[in-house]
């Protein structure tokens, strides 16, 4: 007797057709075309079926159960192995019944019973094979009368049982077999076998095709390939929508757009995509069985979320099977699914105000009392090396090489953000004294205007830029500093800041870190400012600091009026609160007491200035003179004296007093008062809610199973915003201890995806938050994140969610 030889060597030459017995005319169904002859064939069950091949190199088989779900190779496993046992005898030794249909126990009573009695010669060690398919479809009596037939029989005979309930077959069965239980195969062993398909047949497809084909098997090989054919020959082409055709239910891309809709809040979205896909024809199980698996593959939502969303799917599909098969139903667990999103949205964490901790510069007698200016710096950009990450208005500390700190081993950079105020500049207009004693003058920085056709490149422009100058009739006197600066603009030490800037975020993010892309990349790289024009200024210094490039780079803006950035949007209910904080005619308050403390001061600075008294503006916070003293002081200009009397000028003791009431004014405004959180909310929610939906994108691509093209996605924004734009930011983060943001301030949040929870199936994100090069700590515990600073992404967005809602829904009802 020839025995059988194994495919190992067929394998070596590729996948092999099985034509035998068909006309040479007839085209075989591709799941019996190619399936496996050999046990080397076999996809997926590795464990398994290595038990198998001992049992097809020595013989002497056992009575085996082989128990799973439809599809994953039971039944062709055991007729692998009975060609490798039983090679040449093959047809003889081999009794096969379905006994879904052969059932009874008539069938035990004479056909198996039957071929047991058979006389077949075999080698030593070798048995006659019984193969009973679907085993748990026999009728308990047949199961029963089998029982002795094994027995009787077992010395020439064994039996083989393929089922997808091993419970259903009688325990005296079960307790004379060995079981073996077969899991669903893999995704990516289903690719395998249906590319080697598509290559054996020349048949043309698309990776959306695979994966529609991966998806609608659930671990089905037998339907994957079926649903290949099917595809091939309906449509001459395997794409994603070709499949869904074939398969007839719902696409999955919709489902999820749904779900989708849901974790959002959308509710109205939901149910018109719901009503489109019933409309389709889709019955009510088609859609809450592709729900319940498409929910399952939506990697930003969390484990606990996705729980929530099963068990009502679960429910719902509950009510179905039981007859309930209407689009009621369905609609009803949308809005179930809706309503737990919202409420988990602004109830999950503790998204109440916690007050900073108290210093000299947040307690208003402590900073009343103080000389000095805590140590701060406010008259240079420098900042010794030894005391880097010091306080410096003038140019404020932000991640350097030298002090930057590495993530823990195992966190892998997979995105940047960040957020940094504009560098030092001139004064607002509105900030300089109605006359001023000196010129300021700006003839050593140009600020270029002008336009550029992109339709047709051979007329380029000309390089205009300002000359600031005077109206020679001085018909109408201007107001503040002479000379040829404007009001504000970024100063040429502040250019010079801005390129440092760029310089040392590229000497950690591509030197050290190796996360930048080695040239600019506008694709990978995104670059926003404000609708003020001094945040392009700076951008251009800190992109070329970064690549030293001239080159034309998109600045992305958003329309004025509704820029979130700096912000711009209408919010007049945020302004009602922010206003409140510091309203004069609510009685005392700390904003009111520290008015009543220093008026004496507001009329000595007014002496020299030339301020009038009744100048509300001007004498309703220390924001105009702490503006004017700050920017002559970072730029080394004398503090002012009065014109009229140039022996009357402002002290530096007077002035360290303005700095400090600055200092506390912020504290207060943006984390000492109550309200503040509320205010910031409102006034920089949509900022916020922008900023969560970067780091879910980021999170959805980097989970996605097929997110092997990495070349378009976005991994590093900068945006160039101002000193309220910063202090919102940090208002709505808690940050502990509150500082006016000076000039260069910087918010980093970095983005790492954990690669050992990855390698274990489990892939989890967290988010780091830089101030000033160093971890933010915030009063809040929910975003304390581990002593490295890292906190979980997850709970992050849920925080900002509860603040600002999901795409930042709830900020229109705070604005309004």
């Amino acid at each position: 007797m020839v025995q059988a030889e194994s495919s190992a060597a067929a394998a070596r030459n590729g996948l092999q057709a099985s034509t035998a017995g068909a006309p040479p005319d007839y085209e075989l169904p591709w799941v019996e075309k190619y399936r496996p002859v050999f046990l080397d064939d076999i996809v997926g069950n590795t464990e398994t079926v290595e038990r198998l091949k001992i049992i097809a190199k020595d013989g002497n088989m056992p009575h085996v159960i082989i128990s799973g779900m439809p599809g994953i190779g039971k039944t062709t496993s055991v007729l692998c192995l009975a060609r490798q046992l039983l090679g040449d005898a093959y047809k003889e030794a081999v009794l096969e019944l379905n006994a879904s249909d052969e059932r009874g126990i008539d069938v035990v009573r004479n056909r198996i019973k039957g071929f047991a009695q058979k006389k077949v010669t075999l080698p030593a060690g070798r048995h006659k094979l019984v193969i009973l398919d679907e085993a748990d479809s026999m009728t308990p009596g047949a199961q029963q009368a089998l029982r002795r037939t094994m027995e009787i029989y077992s010395t020439t005979t064994r039996f083989a049982f393929a089922c997808n309930q091993s419970n259903k077959i009688i325990e005296p069965l079960q307790s004379r077999c060995a079981i073996l239980r077969y899991a669903r195969l893999t995704d990516a062993q289903v690719v395998k076998r249906i590319s080697q398909i598509c290559e054996a047949e020349s048949a043309k497809f698309s990776e959306d095709g695979i994966a529609a084909l991966v998806f609608s098997a659930e671990g089905d090989m037998r339907q994957a390939i079926n649903n290949l054919q099917s595809t091939w020959a309906g449509f001459g082409f395997v794409s994603g929508d070709n499949v869904f055709r074939v398969v007839d239910s719902p696409h999955p891309i919709k489902v999820q757009a749904m779900i989708k809709a849901c974790w959002d809040g959308k509710v109205d979205a939901a149910l018109e995509i719901l009503n489109e896909l019933w409309g389709l024809g889709y019955s009510s199980h088609d859609i809450i069985s592709t729900m319940f698996r498409v929910t399952k593959t939506i990697p930003s939502l969390s484990e606990h979320s996705k729980l929530e969303f099963i068990k009502e799917i679960g429910f719902t599909h509950m009510r179905i099977l039981d007859g309930v098969q209407t689009l009621l139903q369905l609609s009803g667990c949308i809005s179930k699914l809706s309503a737990w999103a919202i409420k988990i949205a602004t109830a999950a964490v503790d998204n109440s105000w916690h007050p900073p901790e108290t210093s000299a510069i947040s307690d208003l007698d402590l900073n009343l009392d103080s000389d000095g200016v805590f140590g701060f710096i406010f008259n240079s950009s420098n900042t010794p090396d030894e005391n880097y990450g010091q306080y410096n208005y003038c140019n404020m500390p932000h991640v350097r090489r030298r002090e930057y700190e590495k993530a823990p081993e195992g966190y892998e950079l997979v995105y940047v953000e960040v957020i940094h105020r504009h560098h030092k500049r001139t004064p607002y207009q509105s900030n300089t004294f109605p006359t001023e004693e000196y010129a300021w003058n700006c003839n050593d920085t140009h600020l270029y205007y002008y336009g550029q056709p992109t339709a047709n490149t051979r007329n380029s422009p000309s390089t205009t830029f300002w000359m600031i100058e005077d109206n020679p009739l001085d018909v109408f006197p201007v107001e503040g500093f002479p000379g040829s600066c404007a009001f504000p603009q970024i100063t040429s030490a502040g250019l010079e800041d801005s390129w440092q800037h760029g310089r040392d975020i590229f000497e950690v993010y591509h030197d050290l870190l190796g996360f930048l892309p080695d040239t600019l990349d506008s694709q990978k790289m995104h670059f926003r400012v404000t609708n003020n024009v001094i945040t392009s200024q700076v951008i251009g210094m800190v992109i070329a600091g970064m690549y030293d490039v001239q080159n034309n780079v998109p600045l992305h803006v958003q329309k004025k009026g509704i820029d979130s950035l700096e912000p711009q949007y209408p919010c007049p209910g945020g302004s009602y609160i922010f206003d409140t904080i510091k309203d004069s005619d609510i009685g005392s308050t700390p904003w009111t007491r520290h008015l009543e403390k220093t008026a004496e001061l507001f009329k000595s600075l007014d002496l020299v200035s030339g301020v009038p008294p009744d100048a509300k503006g001007w004498h309703a916070n220390y924001d105009h003179y702490f503006d004017s003293l700050s920017s002559r002081l970072c730029h080394s200009k004398p503090l002012p004296c009065s014109p009229g009397n140039p022996s009357q000028c402002i002290s530096q003791s007077q002035a360290n007093a303005v700095l400090r009431l600055g200092q506390w004014e912020y504290s207060y405004l943006y984390r000492g008062a109550p309200a503040s959180l509320t205010a910031s909310t409102a006034l920089y929610g949509v900022f916020v809610a922008e900023l969560a939906q970067h780091i879910r994108t980021q999170i959805d691509i980097l989970s996605s199973p097929n997110n092997d093209d990495d070349s378009s996605r976005v991994v590093y924004t900068h945006n160039v915003a101002h000193d309220g734009s910063i202090s919102r930011l940090l208002s709505i983060l808690q940050i502990k201890n509150m500082v006016w943001p000076g000039m260069g301030a910087e918010l980093v949040f970095e983005l790492y995806r954990n690669n050992i929870q990855k390698t274990q199936g489990d892939q989890k994100f967290s988010v780091r938050v830089l101030w000033g090069g160093r971890v933010l700590e915030s009063s809040n515990p929910e975003l304390q994140g581990s002593e490295d600073g890292m906190l979980r992404a997850e709970k992050l967005l849920e925080y900002f969610d509860s603040l600002v809602g999901r795409g930042g829904k709830s900020v229109l009802g705070l604005c309004r």
